[in-house]
């Protein structure tokens, strides 16, 4: 994957065959990947090895900054941590449940909330607490690397 940065609002066309399966080489640590040619839920995304996908995957925005990403959409890139080196597996047909873990399955609603704005009025919001009875793996939260333009990026310390 790839940032891309306009000095004006632009229209960018890509050109290629449409794609509803793929697999995706990726290193340990934090990739950038792209999508199929149709929207795919986030867990219809398998990885080689099984158990492989380290966090959540992180879209951007550059009003918001990242956010969680439930559904990857098509001409768009998202931030994965993995565990170690391997592949993605992208298909819209889905598989049975190949990941080990699922964002969704963690209500964060019932956690506190900080909300950071910036002068350009872009927010950002960051949780904190705890959950009862519910263990929460925060390395599934950890985000991905800084942005390489100014925007809003709120953060915990050891997030960095």
């Amino acid at each position: 994957g790839y940032w891309m940065k306009f000095p004006n609002q632009s229209s960018y066309v890509a050109v290629g065959d449409e794609r509803s399966i793929d697999t995706v080489d990726v290193d340990s640590k934090w990739n950038m990947v792209g999508t199929l040619s149709f929207p795919i839920a986030a867990t219809n995304v398998g990885s080689i090895p099984q158990g492989n996908i380290a966090t959540a995957f992180f879209g951007y925005d550059n009003e918001t900054g990242y956010f969680t990403a439930d559904t990857l959409l098509p001409l768009r890139a998202y931030w994965v941590k993995m565990n170690a080196s391997g592949q993605l597996i992208m298909n819209v047909s889905g598989f049975q449940k190949l990941r080990k873990k699922d964002a969704t399955s963690i209500n964060v609603d019932k956690l506190n909330s900080l909300y950071f704005r910036n002068a350009s009025g872009a927010q950002q919001q960051l949780h904190f607490g705890r959950l009862q009875n519910q263990s929460l793996d925060l390395s599934w939260y950890e985000l991905p690397p800084s942005p390489p333009f100014s925007s809003l990026d709120v953060r915990y310390a050891s997030d960095d």
